[in-house]
């Protein structure tokens, strides 16, 4: 019964995770960062518990755990990695063409206007 349920978590862990990855889930970064910071720290929460004998000791929590902090600095580096993908600029196909004309302009003048 219990490897059933930890096989269940696993594929239901991973089945997010791959689907967060491939945009099929539309999570912006900064909601991957608090999902990564609320599963870390629920798993130091958890042994914590453990220990004060609040929780008892068993290998389904102990594993749960271990899921939530592999889970929640994979979410957390692909939050703040979104974050800086998300600052580059998105230039369109007319600034790209408005910076390629720019480009010509300045190629003419240096030509009409060595320098040597």
């Amino acid at each position: 019964m219990i490897g059933a349920l930890i096989v269940f978590v696993l594929i239901l862990s991973w089945t997010g995770y791959w689907l967060i990855l491939r945009g099929q889930l539309p999570v912006s970064d900064r909601v991957l960062m608090l999902l990564g910071t609320l599963l870390m720290v629920s798993s130091v929460l958890i042994p914590f518990l453990i220990i004060m004998k609040v929780l008892p000791s068993t290998f389904f929590l102990n594993f749960l755990s271990y899921e939530f902090i592999l889970l929640g600095m994979m979410f957390f580096v692909f939050g703040v990695g979104g974050m800086g993908r998300s600052r580059i600029p998105n230039v369109g196909e007319a600034g790209l063409r408005e910076y390629a004309l720019s480009l010509q302009r300045l190629k003419k003048r240096s030509e009409l206007n060595p320098t040597n």
